[in-house]
């Protein structure tokens, strides 16, 4: 008996991993007015999916991602037997509704600690991709919740104001924060007699929640419409389009008792304002920011984000101009995110050494129901599925997001996106492989916008 006690004494500690990607929405006041845009269900339900990308925060079989939908075995045996480990379940049997954590907490608690998963509560930390009100109650419930900050700190710092009063503080000057149409008009029209302006929403994300206005009848098209929505409250960010060299992105973590790392720097490739491929960033980048203030800011930044209460992982994303001028702050990023999940992925793909693993984010069309199992097979037959033996090559690490919506009625192509890591040396290297996968797609009747 003292010897089973033991042995589960020493039990190693499990993590709870989840999350929902869409926190932004979550986090901003109900009062506050979205930027027209389309409302895309299909690109919605992609996103409900994502959650299948933070894999790589398991290490081992005691760790459990929990998804919204079932984690596709084909996948999931693939990518076992490269190395990584980890158990799942889902919330729900297929992908028939949008859904979150939210409402689902005490079937997650039922089936956590059945006797099926075994899992030992006074032993398991929670690993959210964000913090949310049902990350909390999950917390709570499970008694992790030191493992947390507090809440209404997370939606402080990732806010676009709390980025624009760091901004100021370390000398920014071509933004403006307005909640007024009058501020808008104003400030939106100085930056515009220069540049083109960007208006992101207060708790906007990449590619949704920004709106590129390129003339003052752009401008005054925006007014109308905020003016029409009275009951709603403004509150953007502007910023110039600015004339860009190279994004990048510094990612930190800051533990419970304030001591900090910075885990390091990813460069960012977008198509449009959305993701597009993300690595190790370059050598111009590494010599520009040795050579400047660079780090001593993300220092006052994190000092900052510490006083506000904040910990956990922490996203900076900045940006080089092509005149060689340095934007230490574009917005803060106070969660899990794709360059972080790089990363990860990155120090568990360590072979072969000095390669480069580039995350990347292929938007699909379909005209026709392909199986991700189909896909899987045929990458291997082409001989470019990733493999310990063959590693410059691609690696699939989502099936979801290919698979969730379903043929039109009307005949139409429908939405699939497509995550994976290409290994490489040389930029050419990577094309190439790219280049080979766009190919198999087009065989599988699979159109690729980006």
């Amino acid at each position: 008996m003292n010897d089973k006690n033991n042995k589960n004494k020493t039990k190693p500690k499990s993590s709870l991993v989840l999350g929902t990607f869409n926190s932004e929405k979550i986090w901003e006041p109900k009062n506050y007015l979205s930027l027209p845009s389309f409302n895309d269900i299909q690109a919605n339900k992609i996103i409900h999916t994502m959650d299948e990308l933070l894999f790589p925060f398991c290490n081992s079989q005691q760790d459990i991602l929990i998804t919204n939908f079932p984690f596709n075995s084909s996948l999931s045996d693939y990518l076992k037997e490269i190395g990584f480990e980890f158990s799942s379940f889902s919330l729900y049997d297929n992908y028939t509704d949008l859904c979150g954590i939210s409402g689902q907490l005490q079937s997650i608690i039922k089936q956590l600690y059945s006797e099926r998963m075994n899992i030992n509560i006074s032993r398991t930390a929670i690993s959210p991709y964000a913090v949310v009100p049902s990350i909390i109650e999950l917390a709570k419930e499970i008694n992790s919740l030191s493992n947390l900050p507090l809440y209404d700190n997370v939606v402080a710092v990732n806010s676009k104001k709390y980025s624009f009063e760091l901004s100021k503080k370390i000398k920014q000057n071509d933004e403006y924060f307005v909640t007024t149409v009058n501020e808008l008009e104003k400030y939106g029209s100085n930056i515009l007699s220069k540049n083109k302006l960007l208006v992101k929403e207060e708790y906007g994300v990449s590619g949704k929640g920004v709106f590129l206005i390129e003339s003052k009848t752009k401008l005054d098209r925006l007014i109308k419409y905020i003016k029409k929505n009275t009951n709603k409250k403004p509150s953007y960010l502007l910023q110039p389009l600015y004339d860009k060299k190279f994004d990048f992105s510094c990612h930190l973590n800051i533990s419970s008792s304030y001591t900090h790392e910075i885990l390091g720097l990813r460069q960012m490739r977008n198509n449009g304002f959305a993701f597009s491929d993300i690595s190790s960033p370059s050598w111009e980048i590494k010599e520009r920011l040795e050579n400047s203030s660079y780090f001593d800011n993300i220092e006052y930044i994190i000092e900052e984000l510490k006083n506000q209460g904040y910990f956990g992982p922490v996203c900076i994303d900045s940006m080089i101009l092509e005149n060689n001028k340095i934007i230490p702050l574009l917005e803060i990023n106070a969660r899990k995110s794709m360059g972080l999940i790089s990363m990860k992925l990155e120090e568990k793909l360590s072979k072969p050494k000095k390669a480069t693993h580039t995350l990347f984010s292929l938007s699909l069309g379909f005209s026709k129901k392909v199986k991700f199992e189909q896909f899987l097979d045929t990458l291997k037959k082409a001989d470019i599925l990733y493999s310990l033996d063959k590693p410059y090559t691609i690696l699939p690490i989502s099936a979801g997001s290919f698979e969730v919506n379903k043929p039109q009625q009307d005949g139409q192509p429908y939405k699939g996106r497509l995550f994976g890591i290409i290994t490489h040396h040389t930029k050419i290297e990577k094309d190439s492989i790219m280049n080979s996968l766009i190919y198999l797609l087009k065989e599988l009747e699979i159109k690729v916008f980006s």
